[in-house]
């Protein structure tokens, strides 16, 4: 007798087949780990090496529809909400630390996207999707246009100096107030 399998999509639209026991291993270590559904726990997988990886050859209207994708759901994340509605601050006063900073699965999901995006060695890197809107003469002009134009305003998003600096009073024959600023890309 075989065990019933269950199917699920996993990175990049690949079907993975498991069976109910696997299935149910599975969602005892997504739900120990905290992760939030199966592509996480298989990403993290990935990432560590303890899974082979899965095939990687994406036709470029699939690497296309994987940056869109990918694209709209960072743009859903709930960090955007938090910064819109807080000020993240932290302090070190006599050996104590204050913050007001986001937890860190707010972060964590918007940078692994992000990282997507800005690491060459991805298919969806800003860079290697630029590539395929260059080399396709299908692609409108205007949606070239309005990819360089994007591309464009997050690389001048990337260079610009980003809120965060740290703020530093060092006495040795006397004060000095010294602030050391940081891009968003240094911060990225």
């Amino acid at each position: 007798m075989t065990e019933p399998v269950t199917q699920f999509k996993a990175m990049n639209n690949y079907t993975i087949s498991l069976s109910d026991s696997l299935n149910n291993f599975i969602k005892q270590a997504i739900a120990e780990g905290g992760y939030a559904d199966e592509n996480e726990y298989i990403t993290e997988l990935l990432r560590k090496s303890q899974l082979k990886q899965l095939p990687t050859r994406l036709s470029n209207i699939e690497k296309l529809q994987l940056f869109n994708i990918k694209t709209e759901r960072l743009e859903q994340y709930s960090l955007w909400k938090y910064i819109e509605n807080n000020q993240s601050t932290s302090q070190i006063s006599e050996g104590t630390i204050s913050n007001n900073l986001p937890a860190d699965e707010l972060i964590e999901a918007p940078l692994i996207t992000l990282r997507l995006f800005m690491q060459d060695n991805d298919c969806i890197s800003i860079r290697n999707i630029s590539k395929i809107y260059d080399s396709n003469p299908e692609i409108p002009n205007e949606l070239k246009d309005a990819f360089v134009e994007s591309r464009s305003n997050f690389n001048k998003f990337l260079n610009k100096e980003s809120l965060f600096s740290i703020e530093s009073i060092i006495w040795i024959n006397e004060r000095e107030h010294h602030t050391t600023h940081y891009t968003n890309k240094e911060i990225l």
